[in-house]
């Protein structure tokens, strides 16, 4: 079993309102719901700094879900079954996805012969 996403890269004119808005809205969603962050606000705030990046440097790596399949082949196994999920998301994180066109799929493989 497998689950993955598809989109496109996070760049261009995005990429600053990206870089800006995802940080910032994670520690405001933890800091809602009463979660204690692990460290300073301001060192835990450079800290998703970096994860952002580096996620967002993954953003895009497959874009369609047909690239995902050649993989799953590829890698020699035979795909079963394909179904696109959904994720439940803030509003702002449903407009950066529907933005950068992410979709997100749970696969089932079974070894080739």
């Amino acid at each position: 079993m497998l689950v993955f996403r598809t989109s496109a890269r996070i760049e261009g004119g995005f990429l600053p309102e990206y870089r800006q808005r995802y940080p910032k809205h994670l520690i405001e969603r933890l800091e809602g719901m009463n979660v204690a962050l692990p460290e300073p606000r301001a060192a835990f705030l450079r800290r998703v700094e970096l994860y952002s990046e580096e996620r967002r440097m993954r953003e895009g790596t497959h874009a369609t879900r047909a690239d995902v399949e050649q993989l799953i082949d590829a890698a020699g196994f035979v795909l079963e079954d394909l179904v696109q999920i959904d994720a439940i998301q803030s509003a702002p994180f449903r407009d950066l996805t529907a933005r950068i066109g992410k979709e997100r799929f749970l696969a089932v493989a079974k070894p080739g012969s």
